[in-house]
C-alpha cells in the first residue's frame, strides 16, 4: 500500500500544516464512524450475551432496533470529536469542542432515549449526566498522563542540538 506521508512541521504535536480537503475529511469521518459503530455494537452484543442465560429472553429488551440504530449517530459524533481532536484548531477550541461533541452525542443518542422509556426523575438524570462527565474527565486525564509520559520519553531519547551558533 503506497501512502503519501503527511506534511508536518517540526513541532512535537505533529499537526498537519495544511487542513485536509473536504473529501479526505469526509472519508476519514465515515471510516471512523464505521469503526466506532462496529466496536460499540460488538461490545453491546457481547455484554448482552454474557449477561443473559440460555433460557432468559429478557435480554432482548436491550437489543431493540431503535436503540441499536441510535448507536450510528453516536458513532458519528465520536468520529467527529476525534477529527476535532486531531485538527489544527487552536488548543482552546479543540479542548471545548471535543467534550461538547462527544458528551452531547452520548446524551442525545444514548442516554435520553433510555431515559424517555424509563421516565427517570430530573435528579436521577442530572446524576447520570454528571457521572458520564466524571468518566469522561477520568479518561481525559489518563490520556493526558500517557501523552505527557510519551513526550518526555521522546524528548529524553532525542539528542541535544544547540539552538545557537557557536561564537567564533
Amino acid at each position: 500500500m503506497n501512502k503519501t506521508p503527511r506534511k508536518t512541521d517540526n513541532n512535537s504535536t505533529g499537526k498537519s500544516q495544511d487542513p485536509p480537503d473536504g473529501k479526505t475529511l469526509a472519508v476519514s469521518v465515515l471510516r471512523n464512524t464505521c469503526i466506532w459503530f462496529t466496536v460499540l455494537s460488538l461490545c453491546i452484543l457481547l455484554v448482552t450475551l454474557l449477561s443473559s442465560t440460555i433460557d432468559d429472553t429478557s435480554s432482548s429488551a436491550y437489543l431493540r432496533v431503535s436503540r441499536f440504530l441510535l448507536l450510528l449517530p453516536f458513532a458519528f459524533c465520536a468520529a467527529l470529536a476525534g477529527e476535532v481532536r486531531r485538527s489544527a484548531l487552536p488548543a482552546v477550541a479543540r479542548g471545548i469542542l471535543h467534550p461538547l461533541i462527544s458528551l452531547s452525542g452520548f446524551i442525545l443518542f444514548v442516554y435520553l432515549p433510555v431515559n424517555l422509556e424509563q421516565a427517570h426523575t430530573p435528579a436521577k438524570t442530572l446524576l447520570w449526566i454528571l457521572a458520564v462527565l466524571v468518566v469522561y474527565l477520568v479518561g481525559f486525564f489518563i490520556y493526558l498522563g500517557v501523552r505527557r509520559t510519551r513526550n518526555r520519553k521522546k524528548a529524553a531519547d532525542t539528542p541535544y542540538q544547540s539552538q545557537f551558533r557557536p561564537r567564533q
